[in-house]
């Protein structure tokens, strides 16, 4: 039996905005980009598309070029890594994947390997809690710190 995945949900939110998707991991606050051939990867998952099954309905028969399947095979790796994919649940069934035709990639066309960037340079920011942690004279929302206290008087 193929297991299938699918973004995990209930910590991940995604929107795909032209060529681009992003990801927000909503418990760590990491920042995730995903190039035109990463984002074609991941709806073809969150279609149901079995992972050992991707490289050929991407690729029509041999048509891949040598680097495809290594390429494929690191991207999904580092999304299984980051947490980003879990196994389908139960709760979510979806029918037979259906293999499209035309493949994604036709014999020639230009391969673009997936590509996942991680920026995290705003975690700290997104793990703030707006609702209780706000001072007054700075602003919403403010990280407190414990050098931010007010000195007591001499």
């Amino acid at each position: 039996m193929t297991t299938l995945h699918e973004v995990d949900r209930s910590r991940i939110i995604f929107e795909q905005f032209d060529n681009e998707t992003v990801l927000v991991n909503t418990e760590s606050g990491v920042f995730y980009s995903l190039n035109p051939t990463a984002t074609a990867v991941l709806k073809l998952i969150e279609e149901g598309c079995p992972l050992d099954q991707l490289h050929s309905v991407l690729f029509p028969g041999n048509s891949a070029p040598s680097q495809a399947a290594p390429a494929i095979h690191a991207f999904l790796q580092q999304l299984l890594a980051e947490r980003l994919l879990r196994d389908r649940s139960d709760s979510n069934p979806i029918a037979p994947f259906p293999t499209p035709d035309p493949a994604l990639f036709s014999a020639g066309s230009a391969f673009l390997p997936p590509l996942l960037e991680r920026f995290d340079y705003m975690a700290s920011l997104m793990q703030l809690d707006p609702i209780h942690e706000v001072d007054p004279s700075f602003g919403w929302p403010k990280e407190s710190r414990d050098d931010d206290a007010d000195p007591q008087p001499a």
